[in-house]
């Protein structure tokens, strides 16, 4: 086979050498010359020409949007197809076929509108429409892009040309106009704390906005200028307090601005070093307790006071020595007026009740067991140990339960009645004044909330219990107009200033001053052992 083969190609090749060999040699030029003067049935044919195809019309003589590849399945083209209906079969030109639509569509949104705004304060008539509005100028800008050709003339008044830019820029002012309108009759819907960015975006975004749709088809910004007519009335409308009754839209109630007076640069200046002061003091004072508050737990109470109160000094007993009227110690009881109680927090208390230890406490021989952020249980086991032994104390105050974070309301409610029996059972014959917890957080929170109801079960608890007196603090005196707590009664929004202090020992004075049978002369109200 191999053999074959070779033979085959050689006498190919001879033979084809001996046909060229016979032939004489043509040019190039030759063959190309030729080929020219071949007849005219060796010539490629012609292209086909397309095949007419007659524009599909409507009825009013023009070609039909789907001809012109328009009316997709897309909700632009949903929208072209509206657009070309009311054109066509209510014989409505461009500009009024915009206009009509908008209203329609409008109106269809306007039942989920108000539906929305019934659970929504800001803005919310914006987010059922933003994808239809998306639509609607998607679908005409289609139709300005292509161009249709009877939109060239499907205006009116100056702009008649709606594929083209309004010449006298009246469109775009009159919709940047009407959406700075449409801003400000919607102000009631912004809260206070966005008023100031919302009052720079009604002001600024229609200029910017103007410069932006100046030079954009008259059909877009003719849309937009209707749709903020709509928008505007909508706005209108819904602020009748008729309307919205009927529609059942609640109203937005503006909290009322709490004025404070201004303070000059010296005063701001003194008040923040004074109240840094007072953190810095407090973070050493929470250390010093917290470590005391560890202690209690493993040694025996320690004494906080300097003197003994069950013991009369060297002046006292000058001075009642040579009263005659005393008998068995009541005199030395009533004159001593010692005062008990347990403060969970002292570093404020140091600041603060310098002056009012000096003024109020020292007066009344009260004596201070408190240790910073003591709970119940801490108290409960200072009291089985024997911190009330000893003396005789004529008034006992109680204000425990603000740093039982971890307990639920009734747990601490049951901790301070604990508290109070236990007390009751150490001294029978003092007279017990249990002070309510005051709000805390600078705004409405969980444990403000928390504290309120701990005060309305001890208040019930309280109630048929004539032994006990339970002093509810007025939390209107902390608490503002806006619902926020000034750091002028409480720096750090849990612990009371000087001013606080003030506030909460008005009723406190009173209730000592019938219990210990005395009307103290003094200017501010008296300190007291407990604070919260």
């Amino acid at each position: 086979m191999i053999r074959l083969s070779r033979i085959t190609k050689m006498f190919s090749e001879t033979v084809f050498i001996q046909k060229t060999s016979s032939v004489p040699s043509i040019t190039r030029k030759l063959s190309t010359n030729i080929c020219l003067s071949a007849p005219s049935d060796c010539a490629l044919p012609e292209p086909p020409l397309p095949p007419n195809k007659e524009a599909i019309l409507n009825t009013l003589g023009e070609p039909t949007l789907s001809s012109l590849g328009l009316n997709s399945y897309w909700p632009s083209g949903w929208y072209q197809c509206l657009l070309e209906t009311l054109h066509v079969n209510l014989d409505l030109p461009w500009w009024g076929a915009i206009a009509a639509s908008t209203v329609l569509i409008r109106l269809c949104v306007f039942p989920v509108m108000v539906r929305q705004r019934r659970h929504l304060a800001e803005y919310t008539n914006v987010m059922p429409q933003a994808p239809i509005s998306l639509s609607v100028f998607t679908g005409i800008r289609g139709l300005v892009n292509l161009p249709v050709t009877s939109l060239q003339t499907g205006g009116t008044a100056w702009f008649t040309d709606l594929t083209a830019s309004d010449p006298y820029c009246i469109l775009p002012f009159l919709s940047m106009s009407l959406l700075m309108l449409t801003f400000e009759t919607g102000a009631e819907l912004r809260s206070s704390q966005a008023q100031p960015a919302m009052r720079v975006l009604s002001k600024g975004l229609p200029v910017v906005g103007f410069f932006f749709v100046m030079n954009m088809p008259s059909a877009l910004v003719w849309y937009w200028t209707v749709s903020n007519i709509v928008s505007l009335l909508q706005s209108i409308i819904l602020r009748q307090p008729l309307i919205r009754s009927y529609l059942n839209l609640p109203s937005v109630q503006k909290p009322p601005s709490v004025i404070e007076k201004k303070r000059g640069f010296i005063a701001g200046f003194k008040e923040t070093l004074t109240n840094s002061r007072l953190l810095a003091e407090l973070d050493s004072r929470e250390r010093i307790d917290a470590k005391a508050w560890q202690k209690s737990g493993h040694k025996a109470p320690p004494v906080t006071f300097i003197s003994d109160p069950t013991k009369l000094t060297s002046n006292h007993e000058k001075k009642f020595s040579s009263d005659k009227t005393t008998d068995n110690g009541s005199r030395v009881q009533l004159k001593i007026k010692q005062t008990l109680g347990n403060r969970q927090f002292t570093a404020v208390v140091s600041a603060t009740t310098t002056k009012t230890y000096k003024k109020h406490i020292e007066p009344l021989h009260c004596v201070n067991f408190s240790i910073a952020n003591d709970q119940t249980q801490n108290v409960l086991w200072r009291i089985e140990n024997g911190e009330l032994d000893g003396f005789s104390p004529k008034v006992v105050v109680i204000m425990i339960g603000s740093h039982n974070v971890g307990d639920s309301e009734e747990e601490v409610v049951k901790g301070i009645l604990s508290v109070v029996e236990k007390t009751k059972s150490k001294q029978p014959r003092a007279s017990l004044i249990v002070m309510g917890l005051l709000p805390c957080g600078r705004t409405p929170n969980k444990r403000r909330t928390k504290h309120e109801q701990i005060n309305k079960l001890l208040t019930e608890a309280f109630t048929c219990r004539p032994d006990v007196t339970y002093l509810n603090p007025d939390w209107d005196n902390f608490i503002q107009q806006d619902g926020t707590i000034s750091h002028r009664d409480m720096f750090d929004y849990m612990h009371p200033t000087e001013n606080g202090y003030e506030k909460l020992c008005d009723p406190l004075l009173e209730e000592l001053q019938n219990s210990l049978h005395t009307f103290l002369k003094t200017n501010a109200p008296n300190s007291f052992v407990e604070d919260s």
